[in-house]
């Protein structure tokens, strides 16, 4: 049951990344810089306003649905707490676009703002993932995913205007919360005093997460939301297409770490020397992967971003420079914070997205007005930097840093060598064809260094490597 759950959470997971970037780009090269902007700018806000609808009681619903609580009653004690606070988002949502927002049509504010129920529709997915019915979900997911994305290439084949779009992802939002509460069989909103107790108790427990949630969000939205007050509509657009394209490679990471946690957190009590074995061998796949991918995109970005967003948004290609070096980052935070939790420290996330936040946005303000979406692409990179900066001063993960800096010199020089051989052979082509030749350099490379350096961690990568090549 477990290795099926897993299995078609990866293939959600996948499927919907892979169709979603290609959609997107075609989303995104249909609407140009100044219309993508606005949009991202509608989008991150409805994200900023879903702070209302309590993050974090979901994963907590899960927790006491799947320890044997009584189904009914706990969730529908998490209805009368996400419900009321999203109706709250959802008005506080439209006073804000209708009397504070100056900058964008109103009605744009109206069409898009039932995506905030969302959040109630998440918490009924919840409830069948609690109850082992995760086929179920991601069925479902799936067949709402399609559809969205199936009136997304409508709207572009027949140019359908602005507003369609809006329309679309509110009124699948709305379809969402209608059909999952159709297919639950039982809701308590009646006796609210028979249900106080649970309600009080869900809402002490999740206080810490939704705490966490609040940073997160801030974290992901706030500089698109500061862009588009201190800068224009276009730099929304540039740096928001900047940040689609960088964030496909994000994936990767907790699709690693999947792989490796259950296996580093079962040593860390009984063999320290094994679980420092395995935490640097992650750091030097997370550095061959993401250097690989920064030092290719750092040369050949103006190339890449016109054939993927065309010509509109070439000049956005030095943001796309900048903010690809915080794949290395994110790579590298996701091994400290899988830490963070092995050791019993989960407060310390809370605390470093809280000081990255505060960096992020003061960068923000201090380099949006000068730069636009450049230079939220540098607050963005050097705020993710700063998650290191608490690292020497926590005893388990002291030898991290440190590891961190060797594992860069190594995957540096072969993708240095790789992109060297390739800007030599085929610089006339085209870029695919520069992407192909590099890739191919990269893993050559790769595995013959690999095979012939003197690094136990370098040595355990060969042979994993070297396994799958025989299997297969």
């Amino acid at each position: 049951m477990i290795l099926k759950n897993i299995s078609l959470t990866f293939i959600e997971k996948f499927l919907t990344s892979i169709i979603g970037a290609i959609v997107s780009i075609l989303f995104i090269r249909y609407l140009g810089p100044s219309d993508y902007g606005v949009f991202a700018y509608l989008t991150s806000l409805l994200f900023l306003f879903s702070l209302f609808s309590y993050p974090g009681l979901n994963t907590i619903l899960v927790r006491e649905l799947s320890q044997g609580k009584n189904i009914d009653r706990y969730f529908s004690s998490s209805l009368y707490i996400i419900l009321p606070m999203t109706i709250l988002g959802y008005l506080l949502f439209l006073i804000y676009g209708f009397y504070i927002e100056s900058k964008v049509d109103p009605i744009y504010f109206l069409i898009i703002s039932t995506g905030l129920f969302s959040a109630i529709a998440n918490l009924f997915r919840r409830k069948f993932i609690a109850m082992q019915e995760i086929d179920v979900v991601v069925k479902y997911n799936l067949i709402i995913f399609f559809i969205l994305n199936i009136l997304k290439i409508f709207g572009i084949i027949f140019s359908l205007n602005f507003e369609y779009f809006l329309s679309v992802e509110a009124i699948l939002s709305s379809f969402v919360f209608i059909h999952l509460y159709s297919k639950t069989n039982k809701i308590y909103l009646k006796k609210i005093k028979k249900l106080y107790k649970i309600v009080k108790y869900l809402f002490i427990e999740s206080w810490p997460m939704f705490l966490t949630g609040v940073m997160i969000i801030l974290y992901s939205r706030i500089d698109q939301f500061m862009l588009f007050k201190l800068s224009t509509e276009s730099e929304v657009g540039f740096y928001a297409s900047s940040v689609r394209l960088v964030e496909l490679f994000y994936m990767f990471a907790p699709i690693i770490m999947t792989s490796f946690f259950p296996h580093i957190s079962k040593v860390y009590k009984s063999d320290k020397v094994k679980f420092e074995f395995l935490v640097k061998t992650v750091t030097y796949v997370f550095s061959f992967f993401s250097i690989f991918i920064v030092v290719f995109t750092i040369f050949y970005a103006k190339e890449i971003v016109t054939f993927i967003f065309g010509s509109d948004f070439s000049s956005s290609y030095s943001t796309i420079q900048v903010l690809i070096f915080s794949l290395v980052f994110v790579f590298w935070s996701s091994i400290c914070h899988k830490i963070y939790i092995i050791v019993k420290k989960q407060k310390l996330n809370f605390y470093i997205s809280a000081v990255s936040l505060i960096v992020n946005i003061a960068l923000n303000y201090l380099l949006i007005p000068k730069y636009g979406a450049y230079g939220a692409a540098i607050a963005t990179v050097i705020s993710y930097g700063s998650y290191f900066i608490i690292i020497p001063f926590v005893y388990e993960s002291k030898f991290i840093l440190s590891e961190i800096f060797k594992s860069t010199l190594l995957p540096t020089v072969v993708a240095t060598i790789s992109l060297l051989l390739t800007i030599l052979f085929i610089e006339d082509q085209n870029i695919l064809n520069k992407i192909l030749v590099y890739v191919m350099l990269f893993m050559t490379i790769s595995y013959f260094a690999l095979k012939n350096i003197n690094n136990e961690s370098y040595k355990y990568l060969f042979s994993i490597i070297k396994t799958k090549i025989i299997r297969r």
